[in-house]
Parts: structure tokens; sequence; C-alpha cells
């Protein structure tokens, strides 16, 4: 793949993020993904805190 090919199929790449990014669903389907994400850290989190509060960590 010559250096033309490989920036061209980065500028498709990246017009095709810019099409999803506009996409409501796929914006709020990803805001859902993090949400979820951030929630199991923060329950991840607080056994961790629980464990150490035990003396198990």
């Amino acid at each position: 793949m010559t250096q033309e090919e490989r920036f061209n199929a980065a500028l498709d790449s990246a017009s095709a993020w810019e099409r999803l990014i506009a996409e409501p669903r796929f914006t709020d389907e990803l805001a859902q993904i993090e949400a979820n994400a951030d929630h199991r850290t923060t329950l991840q989190m607080n056994r961790i805190q629980e464990a150490q509060n035990d003396g198990c960590l």
C-alpha cells in the first residue's frame, strides 16, 4: 500500500466516523456504554473500599 493509499484510507475512515458521530442513535448508544462502564467502575471501587474497611485487602 502506497503512502497515498494509506492517506486516502485514513480520510475514508475519518469520514465514516464523522457520519457515525452525526447519527443520534450512535451517540446515544455510546453515551449508554460509557454510563454503564462508569457504573461498573463505581461498583468495583465500592467493593474494594468495603474489602479494605473489612481488612480483607
